[in-house]
């Protein structure tokens, strides 16, 4: 049994779309959606023009704590991220 009455914390993701790779993150996960969206005009131009967007992802927790299986399974398959990696985005967030 999981408890969702708990505040997720949620995360931010630069993206760029590849048509050979689809939607893929680029750079850390940041804490703050306006941080990520401040990035996008560069990684705009370090892409070459490719379209850009951020995405986020809300890391909920179980009643125990452990982060939720399905969670996990979206950070690893959807944005390549290792939960350690996301756990070090509210101290990460750095600005271009």
């Amino acid at each position: 049994m999981t408890d969702t009455s708990k505040e997720a914390k949620r995360l931010y993701m630069t993206m760029v779309f590849m048509p050979e790779r689809g939607w893929f993150r680029v750079g850390p996960p940041y804490s703050k959606k306006d941080v990520a969206k401040s990035w996008l005009p560069f990684v705009k131009s370090a892409w070459f023009g490719a379209p850009v967007r951020v995405q986020s992802i809300a890391i909920r927790r179980q009643a125990n704590g452990d982060v939720l299986p399905s969670v996990l399974k979206r950070l690893d398959v959807v944005f390549n991220l290792d939960i350690k990696d996301a756990a070090d985005a509210s101290t990460n967030n750095p600005l271009p």
